[in-house]
């Protein structure tokens, strides 16, 4: 975890395999982690000396995770999205087999947001698994389209074609506006939490940032010298 105050980088220890998705809670407290040990873990975001606070098991590597205050989210080994009330311990989880990922909470609720693994069908959900509002399916290219999600901003971002990102409103699905990606081999998409910036991550190590209102981007360059697994934006 890099500091942009100090420069300094702090390392957080407790996988027993390779980490792969990483989020920060609404407030920044905490971040959220998962690894291909089946397991979700929950860090002091702050602390001089990272230790796990919390480990959850039965989770799948692959998805995104984050939480609040209250819960943890995931994506299970069943391919389901889980959610673990940090209170009581209790899980719930969306219905039916329809495998799912986690995108985003809206702020300010208890409601958040999946799509439907492999395509761009939003669905909003409650933290006991009922459903929040009707489905939507965005326009997508075709095949396995990547998706992010910006509470702040209120809008997911699909890749609509080879070289091209649209910003959609995510609760009517509502066209927003178009960013040409060119050169971009895109695996994953980012939002910031304030919704003005969106990190595409290439690969294997390049990230590129660019501005949502402009649709220009910011920058580009290589991270490291080994493949990035997960990138995400600190909350402040």
């Amino acid at each position: 975890l890099p500091s942009s105050a100090t420069g300094r980088t702090r390392s957080f220890r407790g996988h027993e395999e390779e980490v792969r998705a990483v989020g920060f809670t609404p407030d920044g407290k905490f971040l959220v982690s998962s690894g291909n040990d089946g397991a979700v873990r929950l860090w002091s975001a702050h602390c001089q000396a990272p230790d796990g606070v919390e480990t959850v098991h039965g989770f799948s590597a692959l998805g995104a995770v984050g939480g609040n205050g209250r819960w943890l989210l995931g994506r299970a080994e069943s391919g389901v999205v889980t959610c673990v009330d940090r209170q009581t311990g209790e899980r719930a989880r969306t219905p039916g087999d329809a495998q799912r990922e986690f995108l985003a909470w809206d702020e300010g609720t208890t409601r958040f947001l999946t799509r439907r693994r492999g395509t761009a069908v939003l669905e909003w959900w409650t933290p006991d698994g009922r459903a929040a509002g009707p489905a939507t399916e965005l326009p997508s290219p075709g095949g396995d389209p990547l998706l992010a999600a910006s509470p702040a901003g209120r809008w997911v971002a699909v890749t609509a074609a080879r070289r091209e990102i649209a910003l959609h409103d995510w609760s009517s699905g509502a066209l927003l506006r178009t960013m040409p990606a060119p050169r971009l081999n895109a695996i994953s998409l980012v939002a910031s939490p304030d919704g003005r910036r969106l990190c595409v991550r290439d690969w294997p190590r390049t990230l590129a940032v660019c501005d949502t209102a402009s649709g220009q981007w910011l920058w580009r360059q290589s991270a490291g010298t080994g493949t990035v697994g997960a990138v995400t934006f600190s909350p402040d």
